[in-house]
C-alpha cells in the first residue's frame, strides 16, 4: 500500500473509523477501491482497466443501521438513508462518496427477486457472501492489515475467478452473479474455476428470477468493456445468453466488438438484419427507457437499410441517414465498419469532412415559419408546413443554403404551388 492516494484516503478516513472504534464497533475497507489496488500491483492490466476510483468508497462495520447514522451524520456533507434496510447508510464528503453497510449474510429464496437481509456481526459472514474471492478482501483501518480469508489475491495472480463459498450456494443466493462473471472475467483477464462454470451450467435458468432492470444493467457494464468478447463467449457457452438475448450469435459477438463501446449502438450493430419487431421486443424486455428503444431501432434501422442501398455515396445520402439516425451518425458509421459495408472508409471521411464543416447539425429547414411568412407577406395557414417540407428536402439535398439562395427557394416554390 505504497501509493499515495491510498495514503491520503486513509488520512481522510482515519478521523471517522476512529469514532466507529471508540463506539466499539469495526471498521474496514472493502469492494473495488481494494480489489483494483492489489490488481493493479500484482498483475499486468491494461490501460481500459484504470485503477481504482478513489472517490467511491465502500465500508462494512458491525455497527447496525441506526448506529452508523448516528456516528456519521455530522460527518459527512450530505447523507441518504434510501438503503437502511438493507443495511447501508450513504453520504458525501468533499468529492468522495462513501457507503456504510452493516455486515451481511442475507441469501435469496428459491422464488425471490430480493435478497433476505440478515445483519452478522462477523467479518467473514459477509466476506463470504460477495460474489467473487477477489473481491471478498477488506483492509482494516487504521492499521492497514488486508483481511484475505478465500485467498482473493492469490487468485488475482493466478488469473483464477471463484466463488468465496460453494458456488451452487453463490449463484442460488443471488443468480446474478453468474452474470456479473463475465465481467470479471474479462475485466481482469481471469479463467474461471471448472466448479464455478459447472455450476454456471446447472443454474442458468434461476437468471429468470432476477429483474430484467439487473440483467440490462450488468449487460451495460460489460458491453462498456474495451473488448467483451471473453465475457460474451462465456456467456453463450454457459447457456446464460439464451436466458435473456438468445437472438445474439457469434457474427453479433464480432459485430460488438469492432464497434466503440457504447452499449447501445453494440446492442444495436448485434442485431442490424434482425427484423423490427425483434429489435423492439429484446430491448424492451430488458427494460430500457422508450428513449433507448427509439435510439436502438433507428440505428438498426438506418444501418440494415443502407446494407440495401444501391445509389452512390453522395452528400444527400449522408445527410438523410444522419437525419434518421437522430444526431448518432456517429455510431451509425462504426456500425456500418463493423458489419464491413464496401463504402464504410468513405462513409467514414465523408462524415468527418460533413460535420466539420457543420452539415450534420440542425438538418431541418433553415427558416421558420414566422420567417416564411414575413418574406411573403401572408398570414398563417396549412401552406407554412408546405414551404417547411419543402425547404427540409432542400437542405438535405444540397447542405446549407446563404439567405439569398432560401428565398428564391421559398419564392419558387410559392409561384408554383397549385391555388387552392
Amino acid at each position: 500500500m505504497a501509493s499515495p492516494e491510498i495514503d491520503a484516503l486513509y488520512d481522510e478516513i482515519c478521523p471517522l473509523a476512529e469514532r466507529f472504534a471508540k463506539a466499539g464497533f469495526s471498521f474496514y475497507l472493502v469492494g473495488g477501491i481494494v480489489r483494483n489496488h492489489l490488481a493493479g500491483s500484482s498483475v499486468d492490466l491494461d490501460d481500459r482497466v484504470g485503477f481504482v476510483d478513489l472517490d467511491d468508497i465502500d465500508i462494512t462495520t458491525d455497527a447496525q443501521p441506526a448506529e452508523i447514522k448516528a456516528l456519521v451524520t455530522d460527518w459527512f456533507e450530505a447523507l441518504w438513508t434510501q438503503g437502511e434496510r438493507f443495511g447501508t447508510i450513504g453520504g458525501r464528503r468533499g468529492s468522495r462518496v462513501f457507503e456504510i453497510t452493516t455486515h451481511r449474510a442475507e441469501s435469496y429464496a428459491p422464488d425471490s427477486r430480493k435478497p433476505e437481509v440478515v445483519f452478522s456481526t462477523a467479518l467473514i459472514d459477509d466476506l463470504s457472501r460477495r460474489d467473487f474471492t477477489v473481491n471478498a478482501m477488506a483492509w482494516t483501518v487504521p492499521e492497514r492489515e488486508l483481511i484475505d480469508p478465500f485467498d482473493g489475491q492469490s487468485d488475482l495472480v493466478a488469473k483464477r475467478l471463484r466463488t468465496p463459498l460453494d458456488p451452487e450456494v453463490s449463484f442460488t443466493d443471488d443468480p446474478l452473479r453468474m452474470l456479473r462473471a463475465a465481467r470479471f472475467l474479462t475485466r481482469f483477464d481471469l479463467e474461471a474455476d471448472a466448479a464455478l462454470l459447472a455450476a454456471v451450467e446447472r443454474l442458468a435458468g434461476r437468471l429468470e428470477i432476477v429483474s430484467a432492470e439487473r440483467v440490462r444493467d450488468e449487460l451495460h457494464k460489460l458491453l462498456r468493456l474495451a473488448d467483451p468478447t471473453i465475457g460474451l463467449r462465456y456467456l453463450a457457452d454457459t447457456g446464460l445468453l439464451a436466458q435473456f438475448w438468445p437472438e445474439l450469435n457469434q457474427t453479433g459477438i464480432e459485430r460488438i466488438r469492432s464497434v466503440r463501446a457504447d452499449p447501445l449502438a453494440r446492442i444495436a450493430a448485434a442485431m442490424i438484419g434482425s427484423d423490427d419487431d425483434v429489435v423492439v421486443n429484446r430491448v424492451r424486455e430488458l427494460r430500457h427507457s422508450n428513449s433507448d428503444v427509439r435510439h436502438i431501432r433507428s440505428l438498426v434501422g438506418a444501418a440494415t437499410t443502407w446494407k440495401r442501398v444501391r445509389s452512390p455515396l453522395s452528400d444527400e445520402l449522408i445527410r438523410r441517414f444522419a437525419l434518421r439516425t437522430r444526431g448518432s451518425f456517429a455510431e451509425l458509421v462504426d456500425i456500418a465498419i463493423a458489419v464491413g459495408l464496401p463504402c464504410a472508409s468513405e462513409v467514414e471521411a465523408s462524415v468527418s469532412r460533413l460535420r466539420e464543416a457543420g452539415d450534420l447539425d440542425d438538418l431541418g429547414p433553415e427558416l421558420t415559419g414566422e420567417e416564411v411568412m414575413r418574406l411573403l407577406d401572408v398570414g398563417p395557414g396549412p401552406w407554412v408546413g408546405e414551404v417547411l417540407a419543402e425547404l427540409s428536402e432542400y437542405r438535405l439535398a444540397g447542405g446549407r443554403h446563404d439567405s439569398a439562395d432560401l428565398e428564391a427557394k421559398v419564392r419558387r416554390y410559392w409561384a408554383s404551388r397549385p391555388v387552392r
